[in-house]
């Protein structure tokens, strides 16, 4: 994968912060902020009503002065309920707002990523095409064995060269398959050598064929290594 393309993709992941929302979507109780919002409208409002009443008779007698100051009094409760409701919804649909602008940055974010990860698949897809292009129409000896000198590939110019098919090549021993005329205690210390990290290049071998021929081949290795560098 693109070092650049895998950076940007863990970028946008790590801006969603899905840890931090998921944090503040388990303090939500919809219920019991509706329940406290509520109980404490019905507290002031029954508080203003019957303290208000008892102040206002307390201080006015007069009848007119009673009905103007009364007057007064539930304009400024409606005044006083209608900006608390107003902070209340303010806070609510800020929080709403809030939350779809976030849904449409993570949903920009995951759609960017998806797209480069489609470029990234279809550009390994090309290559691994390309190289099993290469390891099948290869005019040269192919063969991959792994770390316990196993054969896992094997491709087509091999079987042409040495006799023996794939499905007989594949999960045998290397050095009981690729034998020269050197004793097979000396392959299996080639075979370990190479695995141990000696490069064998340009090495001239006498190497048995199926139908028990010698060819004469130029032996050159090379390592694979996977995302940890591991061979």
């Amino acid at each position: 994968m693109d070092k650049d393309r895998e950076n940007k993709i863990d970028s946008r992941l790590e801006n969603l912060n899905l840890d931090l929302l998921v944090a503040k979507r388990s303090r939500l109780k919809p219920w019991r902020e509706a329940l406290t919002m509520a109980a404490i409208y019905l507290l002031i409002g029954g508080l203003w009503i019957l303290l208000s009443d008892k102040i206002v008779t307390f201080i006015f007698i007069d009848p007119e002065q009673l009905k103007i100051v009364q007057l007064y009094k539930g304009w400024f409760y409606v005044l006083a309920t209608a900006l608390i409701f107003f902070c209340i919804f303010k806070k609510t649909l800020d929080l709403y707002a809030r939350s779809v602008d976030y849904c449409i940055d993570s949903y920009d974010a995951l759609s960017q990523a998806n797209d480069e990860l489609l470029i990234i698949n279809e550009d390994l897809r090309i290559e691994k095409e390309l190289s099993n292009q290469f390891f099948m129409e290869a005019a040269s000896i192919i063969i991959i064995f792994d770390k316990d000198e196993k054969i896992t590939h094997y491709n087509p110019f091999a079987e042409k060269v040495f006799g023996f098919r794939r499905d007989e090549a594949v999960g045998e021993m290397a050095y009981n398959l690729l034998r020269s005329n050197q004793p097979i205690k000396r392959m299996r210390e080639m075979f370990d050598d190479i695995i141990n990290g000696e490069n064998l290049n340009d090495n001239e071998l006498q190497m048995l064929c199926k139908d028990g021929s010698y060819k004469t081949i130029l032996w050159n290795n090379n390592y694979l290594h996977d995302k940890d560098g591991n061979v």
